[in-house]
């Protein structure tokens, strides 16, 4: 079976090829309104919203660009913005567990944004911490002082599994 891209998709596929080298698209001819809406709503269900929009902010086929989807750019920047309060409220709290003798290895998140060439512009909802199982019970106390919650009350609380805060 062949399954063929929409419009929207390809557009996609080379704005997001394009961020990845900091580069922009460079679409000479105008995309209708229907296209350039799905790009953005594509884009913001992958999460990529900042990127995808960075990459064709400069293009020529932006002047054909819907009045209606502003608020999608609006969207873009807040989520830029969000991110790098994020970014800094994350590298405070792990200066707090580094002062408690905690050194987590982070994975996801933050550490695969900073494969992009402006990782604030990829958006994480979560920050995954892996942590030595002796330890558990250290790292649970210290997130429960810091101001976090059990995003279940009823999780078991042991090192076995996955504990969301």
């Amino acid at each position: 079976m062949i399954l063929r891209m929409n419009t929207a998709e390809v557009k996609f596929l080379e704005a997001f090829s394009c961020a990845l080298h900091d580069e922009h698209v460079q679409w000479a001819e105008p995309i209708r309104n229907e296209d350039w809406l799905r790009l953005l709503r594509l884009s913001s269900e992958n999460r990529l919203l900042p990127m995808i929009a960075q990459a064709a902010y400069l293009s020529p086929a932006v002047t054909s660009f819907p009045r209606r989807a502003e608020h999608l750019m609006r969207k873009a920047k807040n989520e830029t913005l969000a991110q790098a309060k994020q970014t800094a409220e994350f590298t405070l709290f792990y200066r707090y567990l580094a002062e408690k003798g905690l050194r987590p290895i982070v994975t996801k998140g933050i550490m695969c944004r900073r494969l992009y060439p402006h990782p604030d512009q990829r958006v994480s909802v979560d920050e995954d911490l892996l942590v030595d199982p002796n330890d558990f019970m250290r790292y649970h106390q210290a997130l429960m002082d810091y101001g976090f919650e059990l995003f279940d009350p009823n999780s078991r609380l042991d090192a076995d599994h996955e504990v969301a805060y």
